[in-house]
């Protein structure tokens, strides 16, 4: 019977067989009337040549540490220089590292074909979820067409579960506007947050109660399984007394609500600020950080006061609190004989305060009405006409019997006068008078600035204000016991 040239060609390979090397083959061909003999001489191979296995990787999940509820997929790469790659097998158990015994206990799973041709190509293989702490074991099986079989070395990796979340909140101030009374935040995220539905992202929604109620979204992206984290700047309002200046300082009522259930730990974390600018001029207090461990939404909330610097203060309070000490030294002076040098220290200072009142416009913050700075100035400026008119009185009197006693006198209304414009006169809104607005330690310089000279008058001129004092209660005891007298012989 005849053969076709197809048959001619898959012949060998239908009838291989192992082990022989030579065939001889006998073919008869019918061509017209004629019949012909084809003898025909081939070689057949053993492939005794194992398949190698390239690499063996986790395709997912792509971290070190897998959850309960993780089928972990398998990939190996597999060359076969041979007859080429029949299947793939992939073995797993657990706890125990592989050996002839703990591999009688492994489960099989056949791999399935993903990419390349049957000499270079990839299988898959999936093992299913397993329980929390579990050590699974593994190692891939390939055979080809021959029968060969390579074993890939055993790996493993360990089903880890902690289900412990939490985040950590931080807060950075780079710009402090208090002419506007802005301030810009820079608000880093960093989170871990488990879940068996990993989203894309989480939400966290913030707001600044005092100024900014409404809340804005900021959304968290992960980085790595679990892991997110995120970063914003926000411009937030500032809620404080700009009156207070130079003592002013500002609030920050920060809420953060998370989209998520509840979270382990909730932290927040005032940092400091970007510039040192602003560490120079500002510190951060701050005053109440608590949380809301709420089973839906929970929140973190952040008290914050932003103080200036007492270094920052020097500059204004320095000069004030000079002129102050100036005001009060001149009570040192006498009036009767020192009159044209006391005018001439009022007249400097008057001068200057007026200058340096223009001069704290272009510092102060923006305000309604004078801040505490201002204040003070202005008291200075009335204190000093006050000090000067009452000069004039005293200088009027120097002739008198009492020279020494009329000028103490007079020295202690203006003086008396100088305190009615700081507690009674002037105050700070929503603080109170300017005297209580302003710090202990600084008040009691300005108190002590006022009053230090007349202190001083008196320590120095205690012996002619006790003559004249007691000459003065003998005149009015005189002139008492005369009135009496008088009145007497008017009813009899």
């Amino acid at each position: 019977m005849g053969t076709t040239i197809t048959e001619l060609f898959l012949h060998p390979f239908r009838l291989r067989p192992l082990g022989v090397t030579s065939v001889t083959t006998c073919t008869q061909w019918t061509l017209g009337y004629s019949t012909k003999n084809l003898i025909q001489n081939y070689t057949v191979t053993e492939d005794n040549t194992e398949p190698e296995i390239v690499g063996v990787w986790q395709v997912y999940p792509q971290v070190s540490y897998i959850t309960p509820w993780d089928s972990v997929r398998i990939r190996a790469n597999i060359t076969d220089s041979g007859s080429g790659v029949e299947n793939v097998t992939l073995f797993y158990g657990f706890n125990e590292p592989i050996d002839e015994v703990t591999q009688q206990s492994f489960s099989k799973i056949s791999m399935n074909f993903v990419g390349g041709d049957m000499y270079n190509c990839s299988y898959d293989g999936v093992i299913p979820p397993q329980e929390n702490d579990t050590i699974v074991w593994y190692y891939i099986e390939a055979s080809d067409f021959a029968a060969n079989k390579r074993v890939s070395n055993g790996r493993s990796y360990t089903i880890r579960y902690g289900d412990s979340s939490y985040l950590c909140i931080s807060i950075k101030i780079s710009e402090i506007d208090t002419k506007n009374l802005t301030a810009m935040l820079t608000v880093n995220f960093y989170a871990r947050l488990p879940s068996r539905d990993e989203p894309e992202f989480f939400r966290v929604e913030a707001s600044n109660i005092e100024r900014d109620p409404e809340p804005f979204e900021i959304k968290q992206v992960p980085f790595k399984r679990f892991f997110y984290e995120g970063s914003v700047t926000w411009n937030v309002q500032l809620f404080g007394n700009p009156n207070c200046f130079p003592y002013d300082h500002y609030n920050l009522n920060l809420t953060f609500q998370i989209g998520w259930s509840a979270i382990d730990k909730l932290d927040i974390r005032i940092g400091n600020f970007s510039d040192y600018k602003l560490n120079y001029v500002w510190k951060l207090e701050p005053l109440n950080n608590r949380t809301d461990y709420a089973s839906k939404d929970p929140k973190l909330f952040a008290d914050l006061q932003i103080v200036r610097k007492p270094i920052d203060r020097l500059p204004v309070i320095l000069p004030i609190f000079g002129v102050f000490f100036l005001l009060g030294a001149t009570l040192l002076v006498g009036v009767a004989d020192h009159f044209k040098n006391r005018l001439t220290v009022y007249l400097a200072p008057f001068v200057f305060i007026v200058g340096f009142l223009y001069t704290l416009e272009s510092w102060a913050p923006t305000r309604f009405g004078f801040a505490i700075a201002e204040l003070l100035v202005i008291s200075l400026i009335l204190g000093t006409v006050v000090f000067v008119v009452f000069s004039f009185i005293s200088a009027s009197l120097s002739t008198s019997s009492y020279p020494v006693l009329f000028n103490v006198c007079f020295d202690s209304v203006a003086m008396v006068f100088v305190f009615i414009f700081l507690i009674f006169v002037f105050t700070v809104p929503n603080e109170g008078s300017l005297l209580f607005s302003i710090p202990l330690p600084d008040r009691g310089f300005i108190v002590f600035g006022i009053v230090y000279g007349l202190v001083m008058r008196l320590y120095f001129n205690l012996k002619p204000l006790k003559t004249e004092f007691a000459l003065l209660r003998t005149n009015v005891a005189f002139r008492i016991r005369k009135f009496r007298k008088k009145r007497r012989t008017k009813r009899t």
